[in-house]
Order: C-alpha cells, then sequence, then structure tokens
C-alpha cells in the first residue's frame, strides 16, 4: 500500500510540474489563440469546485455543531 502512496504523490508531482512548464512556454510564445480554447475548460473546472466547496464548508459547520 505504501508504494502506491508513494507513486501517487510522484506522478502528482510530475504532472503539477509539466503543467507548469507547459503553461509557462505558451505564456511567454504569446499562444493566445490557445488560450481561447483552454480557457472555458477552466473557468467551468473553477466554478464547480466552487459548487462543490460551499456544501461541504455547511456541512462540516453542521457535523460540529450536532
Amino acid at each position: 500500500m505504501k508504494k502506491n502512496k508513494n507513486k501517487d504523490a510522484r506522478n502528482i508531482g510530475v504532472a503539477l510540474i509539466l503543467g507548469l512548464i507547459i503553461g509557462l512556454i505558451l505564456y511567454f510564445m504569446g499562444k493566445s489563440e490557445l488560450t481561447l480554447y483552454v480557457k472555458p475548460i477552466g473557468v467551468v473546472f473553477i466554478r464547480l469546485l466552487k459548487m462543490v466547496i460551499i456544501p461541504l464548508v455547511f456541512s462540516s459547520i453542521y457535523m460540529s455543531m450536532v
């Protein structure tokens, strides 16, 4: 089980670094036409996170009072 956790953490770290590198490369190359296609996906992702966080906070507060 421990090997699997280390592998997951490594994969997350590699994906984070690759995403950062690719994002910086695209930013400095000025690929604005690509950002027109990718931005709506990012906006939807952030909205979905906001939609999940509010119920989690309220349910945590409620469960702490019960």
